[in-house]
């Protein structure tokens, strides 16, 4: 049995066969506006004779298996004069998105693409999207035909799609939850196409962490990259992750193929809170009255980050000042502590979107509102000229005065 392939043929043209062979017409095959015909070269005669229509079509029993005709057997290649064709429609489903890489809340965008590239009319056709499970549905949007939402995706319903004519349906939805998220549209009995988004998962650096990456069993050789560095390469279709990077995979050497990881990889990074600077003022006094008006405030940080303040050197969770707020765009974090007699440190916790932390302490300085006691210190003051008296001597002067005391305090000592 041999098969050859030719395109498919107007009324009245010709198909030429390259082999000296009687045809035996048990499998008619269309795919893509192309035709499959398979014959018997051992047999050179066949009934009945062919004055029926050669038709394309999609199931090799829609043609009776015994339908023959006989060719020439000289040394000549054979003709087969087509006396009416049946044209088959040519169906290509693609499916493409607008990020390979985005983040938890991003809005990613799916064109679903269906184009007739055959000789007929499609007919009805319904064309199922599947989202993942860490996808929310915003929207769609059908350049033909009607979208209907059903979770986890919907259905796109289209008729008579015209030769040579495309169809488009667009697709909107927001990523819920980190790694890797896909999209699936499916035409049963013609194809299935998918598109795939990495998202990266964030992890605080110094933490520990595992992830274990599996792909599809049937392969011989897995080899597993982090980013151009060969990690593993062995039958084990699966892999631990315990390091940031880009991970991906190759299956029996078929890079590009897609094999889950070779066009999205698994991505891990990680995440820190950037270097920050704390102080604090005491509390002010007003009528020798401590007031509750000490701060404390921050510098190198944004409103992208949260804090929680607990008294102490190190954090307590149990006991904070208040729940966890943003940092202001001043960056005062507290301004109502307590005066305080002396020195006493605050634990500052700020966290990122990622959930990591850093701690840092700062000393809330001592309010002191009574003047100190006053002190009597003798100071000796001489006089340094001198005049003659009228009797001819010499004046000097010597006195003690107390200092460190205003005149209404010093007037009764």
């Amino acid at each position: 049995m041999r098969r050859i392939n030719t395109h498919a043929t107007k009324p009245g043209g010709w198909l030429m066969l390259v082999w000296l062979v009687s045809l035996v017409w048990s499998q008619v095959l269309a795919q893509s506006g192309r035709v499959f015909q398979a014959f018997d070269s051992n047999s050179q005669q066949v009934t009945p004779d062919l004055t029926s229509s050669l038709a394309f079509v999609h199931r090799s029993n829609d043609l009776p298996a015994d339908l023959t005709k006989t060719v020439d057997i000289t040394d000549h290649p054979a003709f087969l004069r087509v006396a009416e064709t049946k044209a088959l429609p040519g169906l290509h489903l693609t499916k493409r998105v607008n990020k390979s890489r985005a983040a938890v809340g991003d809005t990613l965008t799916y064109t679903i693409s269906l184009m007739n590239n055959g000789l007929a009319a499609s007919g009805s056709l319904s064309i199922r999207d599947s989202l993942d499970t860490n996808l929310q549905f915003i929207a769609a949007t059908a350049s033909a035909g009607s979208f209907t939402a059903a979770a986890p995706g919907g259905t796109w319903s289209l008729t008579n799609v015209a030769p040579g004519d495309s169809a488009t349906l667009i697709i909107r939805a927001r990523i819920l939850l980190d790694g890797l998220v896909y999209n699936t549209a499916s035409l049963p009995g013609v194809d299935t196409v998918q598109a795939c988004t990495s998202v990266p998962i964030k992890v605080c650096r110094g933490s520990e962490y595992q992830f274990v990456l599996s792909v599809k069993t049937g392969y011989s050789r897995y080899q597993w990259y982090r980013g151009s560095v060969l990690v593993q390469d062995s039958p084990v279709n699966s892999f631990t992750v315990s390091a940031p990077g880009e991970y991906r995979v190759v299956a029996d050497s078929l890079a590009g193929q897609c094999a889950d990881l070779s066009c999205c990889p698994f991505i891990v990074e990680e995440d820190t809170i950037p270097a920050f600077k704390l102080f604090a003022a005491a509390a002010t006094c007003l009528n020798n009255t401590p007031q509750s008006n000490g701060q404390i405030a921050v510098t190198g940080l944004s409103a992208a980050f949260r804090y929680q303040i607990t008294p102490g050197t190190s954090f307590t969770a149990a006991t904070p000042l208040a729940d966890t707020a943003r940092v202001p765009a001043n960056g005062v974090l507290a301004v109502n502590l307590a005066a305080v007699a002396s020195s006493t440190p605050y634990t500052i916790r700020v966290y990122n979107a990622s959930g990591c932390y850093a701690d840092q302490t700062v000393l809330l300085p001592p309010t002191i509102c009574t003047c100190p006691p006053a002190r009597c210190v003798p100071t000796v003051i001489a006089q340094t000229r001198s005049r003659r008296s009228t009797a001819g001597t010499s004046l000097r002067k010597s006195l003690r005065i107390p200092v460190g005391l205003s005149p209404s305090e010093g007037g009764g000592r």
